[in-house]
């Protein structure tokens, strides 16, 4: 591998590239890998409705939503934790 990746398919392909980046003299895929775990812890949520909101489209407000755990979610798919994540982050600097 050279690089960081534009896919991750596995926990395995995070831990590649971290070690990859941790390794590297070039501070660029540091940088690069800490926004993308970032973004990874980030994508763990979802909007739902909340109970009692309005059901038509026009009528909702950003009021009407609230977070809730998103079972699709890239992060659930990378079998990666939070606390894995800012550890990971952490030892980038």
């Amino acid at each position: 591998m050279r690089g960081i990746p534009i896919v991750f398919n596995t926990k395995q392909d995070w831990l590649n590239a971290h070690n990859y980046a941790l390794l590297s003299s070039d501070d660029r895929y540091k940088a690069v890998l800490k926004e993308r775990l970032r973004a990874l812890k980030d994508s763990g949520t979802m909007l739902v409705l909340k109970d009692g909101a309005p059901e038509d489209p026009e009528d909702q407000t950003p009021a009407d939503f609230e977070p809730a755990d998103d079972p699709a979610s890239p992060l659930v798919r990378s079998e990666l934790t939070a606390t894995e994540i800012d550890l990971m982050i952490s030892q980038l600097g």
